[in-house]
């Protein structure tokens, strides 16, 4: 009987292949885009990517700046402002 390893060494070795025959399709379709031989960019060979924002400096930590502060009423009336865009904009995708 055949173990589940087995399976999963075979599925395994399934993709890679087909993962092969891909990136062979690719790199064709992109030498013909470009009228010349394409490098083949392998997801190891790429560049990581670190999710979200970069980290900046917060304000208060630099030298001559000041932190902006907002009263409550001024986040309240920003807070109602963009409430009312949002049910404008929602009552306009209802009629259409």
């Amino acid at each position: 009987m055949v173990s589940d390893r087995e399976i999963l060494e075979a599925a395994l070795f399934g993709f890679q292949a087909q993962l092969k025959e891909v990136e062979a399709k690719i790199s064709e379709i992109r030498t013909q885009l470009a009228g010349r031989t394409a490098p083949v960019r392998t997801p190891e060979a790429a560049p990581k990517a670190k999710a979200g924002r970069p980290k900046t400096q917060p304000v208060a930590d630099i030298p001559g700046k000041k932190k902006r502060v907002m009263s409550a009423s001024a986040r309240e009336r920003i807070a109602e402002a963009q409430k009312r865009r949002w049910a404008a904009h929602h009552a306009k995708q209802g009629e259409n």
